[in-house]
């Protein structure tokens, strides 16, 4: 008992100290859980501040998320149409490299034939005036042959008419004799000999003795070139076989003469436009003959008659010498008893 009333009041204060303890350690261990409660309060409300925020930010990342896949779309359509023209305008651009291609293949292929053309035309215009000299130079040697049998025949021909003339008066002559002189008994009337012209043809039947036209008709001045007088055919009924057969040699004398003619003009007008063809070649002959086409074109409904009375005035024209070989002929014809028939 004195032990533990000697102890007594140090395990009184020692419980005191321990129950002050344990009171102080709660009262900070309260204070402690307020503080940290006042934290948490704190940071509650800082936490739902943040999820608002962080709403606010998921609302904005959405946002911006269907912003950005608008603006891809937009930007995808847009590069798809841009594509589009693109690929059109390499295509086009294609098919004008393509036909400028074709176009300077053809303008190549279009040179080339221009210059083969070239090449031929020179050839053609090289032999053609090479056909031309030998034309000129063939014309040449046929107009000088010409001028010479002209020559000859003129010359023969001026015989042959001074003979028929000589022979024309003496038949005028006999024949006067015998208009005046009486009628033989036998009634057939006296046959003379032939002579000249007349004795190179066979005797023919005579007939009957008619009255003898004794005009001007049947002089050689008045011989036509056709045959007979200038008053028709029928004159030449009235003739005696003599003057008939001799008026038949100088028709063919004539004729000939004139075909000699013709040939003679024929060459001289082919020298002519010969000598005249420029140095390109056959344009001389082209610039004459549409001057002369006029003369024989007519149009598709013509009559038969226009059309043969065209076809004559062509034939004579072209039969006819130029003026020039007229007068040449005439005065290289002209006899000194009188014009040539």
């Amino acid at each position: 008992l004195q032990t533990w009333a000697r102890t007594w009041p140090r395990r009184r204060a020692y419980r005191r100290y321990q129950r002050a303890v344990i009171a102080l350690q709660c009262a900070l261990r309260l204070w402690r859980a307020k503080a940290t409660l006042r934290a948490l309060r704190l940071k509650a409300r800082d936490v739902g501040a943040l999820k608002d925020k962080n709403e606010n930010l998921k609302r904005e990342i959405d946002e911006l998320r269907q912003n950005a896949a608008k603006k891809a779309a937009e930007q995808t359509a847009a590069v798809k149409t841009e594509a589009e023209r693109l690929r059109g305008t390499v295509e086009d651009l294609t098919l004008q490299l393509r036909s400028e291609q074709d176009a300077r293949h053809a303008a190549e292929v279009a040179r080339d034939k221009a210059a083969n053309d070239l090449e031929a035309a020179r050839k053609l215009v090289e032999t053609t005036k090479e056909a031309a000299a030998a034309s000129v130079a063939e014309s040449k040697r046929l107009a000088t042959e010409a001028a010479q049998k002209a020559a000859g025949h003129q010359k023969a021909l001026s015989a042959a008419e001074d003979r028929f003339r000589a022979e024309l008066a003496k038949a005028v002559k006999q024949a006067k004799g015998a208009s005046s002189a009486p009628p033989p008994a036998s009634g057939k009337p006296p046959v003379a000999p032939l002579s000249g012209i007349a004795a190179m043809f066979p005797r023919k039947k005579q007939p009957a003795p008619k009255p003898l036209d004794l005009d001007q008709s049947t002089q050689p001045g008045n011989v036509v070139p056709g045959g007979g007088d200038t008053r028709g055919r029928r004159k030449s009924a009235s003739r005696s076989p003599r003057e008939a057969e001799a008026a038949t040699a100088l028709r063919e004398l004539t004729a000939e003469n004139r075909r000699l003619r013709e040939a003679l003009a024929l060459a001289q007008t082919t020298a002519g436009l010969n000598s005249s063809t420029p140095a390109s070649g056959g344009s001389g002959l082209s610039e004459r003959a549409p001057e002369e086409a006029p003369e024989t074109s007519l149009p598709s409904n013509a009559s038969p008659q226009r059309r043969r009375r065209s076809m004559s005035v062509a034939r004579r024209r072209s039969m006819s010498p130029p003026p020039s070989s007229q007068a040449a002929a005439a005065s290289g014809t002209a006899s000194p008893s009188g014009p040539s028939p």
